[in-house]
């Protein structure tokens, strides 16, 4: 019988078909190498939006123990001196004129929003006419403080000064401050009553 002559092919063979089985083709490498680097950028960006949501977390609870830290702290004054210490005027300071706090202050690890006028991380309001930040009024219809509402216990909505009779002070404690995606804000509402 007759023998049948076969062509060998393979790595063995060293033909064409040989080479280009015996390892990755240049192609299949840059393909490789962009799916990997797709990867990396994903797990880098992914890297650092967890660091920085990290970061604004611990801002934020940063900013909210001062703000009820500043609250806890006017609790614990003799109530009747808590908004003439607090408010944005010095004049009316119990230990003369700019000796108490005052409105504003500032939170160790954060740093003030860029566009506050005061330059101060926090700040404490009440309910005041503008250009009067003494005078303690009732019959404001400022609905964030609860407004208007008897502050003096007296069964009446005037247009009094309550700096000296309040018997009911609402509060609002406010923080803005420079974060990794912008300026941040946090607000607490209270009231304290000295009835």
């Amino acid at each position: 019988m007759g023998k049948t002559l076969t062509r060998p092919s393979g790595p063995e063979a060293g033909g064409e078909i040989g080479k280009r089985r015996a390892g990755f083709s240049m192609v299949e490498l840059m393909v490789t190498l962009c799916v990997l680097s797709v990867g990396m950028l994903a797990f880098a960006r992914a890297s650092v939006q967890s660091t920085r949501a990290i970061d604004a977390s611990a801002r934020k609870a940063i900013a909210l123990s001062a703000a009820r830290g500043k609250i806890e702290e006017l609790k614990g004054l003799p109530f009747a001196q808590v908004f003439a210490r607090y408010n944005d005027t010095g004049a009316d300071d119990p230990g003369g004129a700019d000796t108490a706090p005052g409105a504003f202050f500032d939170v160790d690890g954060l740093e003030a929003a860029t566009d506050d006028a005061d330059g101060f991380v926090g700040g404490i309001e009440f309910p005041v006419v503008d250009g009067a930040p003494g005078a303690l009024r009732e019959d404001l219809a400022l609905p964030e403080f609860g407004l208007p509402a008897d502050l003096s216990g007296d069964l009446l909505i005037t247009s009094a000064d309550h700096a000296a009779d309040y018997r009911l002070l609402p509060i609002i404690v406010r923080l803005a401050w420079r974060g990794s995606s912008g300026i941040e804000r946090i607000e607490l509402r209270t009231s304290l009553g000295g009835l």
